[in-house]
């Protein structure tokens, strides 16, 4: 049975937002970081992974059912993961609105449980945005982050949520939407 690489995610659709995510980005140039590209910018609810079409039958049914309305999240941190002294993944934060982001989540989450995906302790609302390859100038990105915490991205409005399909190329990774649900 065919495979396909899915994830469920919030869209960052607001251009205003993105032009400033590009223009951090080109700040962060002098290090080795492979960047996130515009158009797949977003925050990821939950990766799937490798999924079969009655799985994403499924999924789909668990999106339609989900109750809300639509929400404004601000965009207004950023920070890395593991920890600051050993960057590997840099990341645009939510901040006012993040708890809508972290209701529609906990109201999917269980759902996926009961499919079989494994229980996220927690989810903390992020859109990444790069991936270091290497500790090249390592100090100056680690003080851009800490210089750069704070900033303020815009805030944008959240109509809907995707789940979408991922096909890996040597490029970059391609998204389709397989099912948008409006809020």
């Amino acid at each position: 049975m065919e495979k396909i690489r899915a994830f469920m995610c919030i869209e960052i659709k607001d251009q205003a937002i993105l032009d400033k995510i590009i223009n951090f980005q080109n700040d962060l140039k002098f290090a080795n970081i492979k960047f996130v590209e515009r158009e797949n910018i977003h925050f990821t609810f939950k990766f799937f992974g490798d999924i079969t079409k009655p799985i994403i039958d499924k999924i789909i049914d668990i999106m339609e059912k989900v109750e809300g309305e639509s929400f404004k999240v601000a965009l207004e941190k950023v920070g890395v993961f593991p920890k600051l002294s050993f960057p590997r993944v840099i990341w645009v934060g939510a901040g006012e609105g993040a708890d809508k982001m972290i209701q529609l989540y906990n109201q999917l989450n269980p759902n996926f449980v009961k499919l079989g995906f494994k229980k996220e302790r927690h989810y903390s609302p992020h859109a990444t945005i790069g991936r270091v390859r290497s500790g090249k100038n390592k100090e100056q990105l680690i003080k851009k982050i800490t210089e750069s915490k704070d900033f303020k991205f815009g805030t944008m409005d959240i109509k809907s949520f995707q789940l979408k399909k991922s096909v890996l190329t040597r490029k970059g990774p391609i998204y389709t939407i397989i099912k948008e649900t409006f809020l």
